[in-house]
């Protein structure tokens, strides 16, 4: 057997194994597809929200290093005989600091939401997708988790934390 008939087989035997690993897999409780109704319900409003304050904040982080960038220039610049000039940069870059301090503490809460819309998508991940339930148990939720299950996770990008990304620091 050349090489190129193995691949399909194997692929084909794989297929099998799937295929009967999914069919030993009991269908979901009603309990659990209540779950996953759930979890979708909030992946699907969650996500998006999450994914527009990320680029929301992407952009008040470069601002942020943008002044900071401009705070420092001027702090250079200004002649050590200049007092009213330092005092005024001096006052401006202590703002700056405080903003900044307070749009770290944003960034903080943000990336604590997006771990945990990450365990959940996790946990859907793990435990409801690509899982059967009974036609008897979809019917006892309610509309709107009705249409989450029918909907499923389709279209939904789910954020993650960017590891390289730096946050902002005031100038100094």
């Amino acid at each position: 057997m050349n090489r190129l008939t193995i691949t399909p087989m194997l692929v084909s035997s794989m297929t099998l194994w799937s295929a009967a690993t999914l069919a030993e897999t009991p269908p979901l409780s009603r309990d659990a597809l209540v779950r996953c109704a759930e979890q979708v319900q909030l992946l699907r409003s969650d996500a998006p929200r999450l994914t527009q304050t990320s680029v929301v904040y992407e952009q008040r982080r470069q601002a942020i290093n943008q002044r900071s960038a401009q705070l420092k220039t001027l702090r250079d610049n200004v002649s050590p005989d200049d007092l009213a000039a330092g005092l005024a940069i001096k006052q401006q870059l202590d703002e700056h600091r405080d903003q900044t301090i307070s749009f770290n503490a944003q960034v903080e809460q943000l990336k604590r939401d997006l771990v945990q819309i990450n365990a959940v998508k996790q946990d859907y991940d793990r435990n409801c997708s690509r899982r059967s339930y009974r036609g008897s148990d979809f019917q006892t939720l309610s509309a709107e988790q009705q249409a989450a299950m029918r909907a499923g996770l389709s279209g939904i990008a789910v954020p993650y934390l960017d590891p390289s990304a730096t946050p902002p620091g005031p100038a100094r």
